[in-house]
C-alpha cells in the first residue's frame, strides 16, 4: 500500500487511507462513498454491498477468491494507465515490490531478482507493516 500512496501522489490524485490493517472493510470508508465520484477500492472486505448500490467503482484485490488476478499493485497501475489514460511508470522497483506482495521470495526469484534486490525489498515491507529492529532481532 505504501507504494499505492506514492504512485497516487505522484499522480496528484485523490484518496483517502484508513491506514488499516488486513481485513479492512468497506464500511470504514462510508463516510467517503459518494455516487459523484468514481472510486477505486483497494484490497477492501465488502462488509456491505448495499454500500456499492449506485456507485461506480473499481474493486482491486489479489487475495482469497481475487488470488488468481495480478498485485494490487499492478492492477492499479494497468487501471490508471488505461482507463484514466495516465503515464504510470512501470519500474524495476514496483516490480518488485508487486512480485514480493503476491508471492514473497519464489515470486520474486521468479522475475529474476537479485539476492541483493530480495533482501531490500524484504526488509522495506517488513518496515511498511511497522515490525520493529526488536522484533526481527526476535526473529532471528
Amino acid at each position: 500500500m505504501q507504494t499505492i500512496r506514492e504512485i497516487l501522489v505522484e499522480q496528484g490524485l485523490f484518496f483517502k487511507d484508513q491506514r488499516l490493517e488486513w481485513g479492512a472493510a468497506l464500511s470504514a470508508y462510508k463516510d467517503y462513498l459518494s455516487p459523484d465520484k468514481k472510486h477505486v477500492l483497494i484490497e477492501l472486505k465488502i462488509d456491505e454491498v448495499k454500500l456499492l448500490e449506485g456507485l461506480e467503482y473499481k474493486l482491486i484485490d489479489h487475495h482469497n477468491e481475487s488470488d488468481k488476478h495480478p498485485s494490487a499493485l499492478k492492477q492499479l497501475v494497468d487501471y490508471l494507465n488505461t482507463e484514466l489514460r495516465l503515464d504510470v511508470e512501470w519500474t524495476r522497483e514496483r516490480k518488485l515490490v508487486a512480485a514480493n506482495d503476491s508471492g514473497y521470495i519464489p515470486a520474486l526469484k521468479a522475475i529474476g531478482a537479485s539476492p541483493e534486490e530480495i533482501v531490500r525489498i524484504r526488509r522495506k515491507d517488513r518496515q511498511a507493516q511497522g515490525v520493529t529492529a526488536r522484533e526481527e532481532e526476535l526473529a532471528l
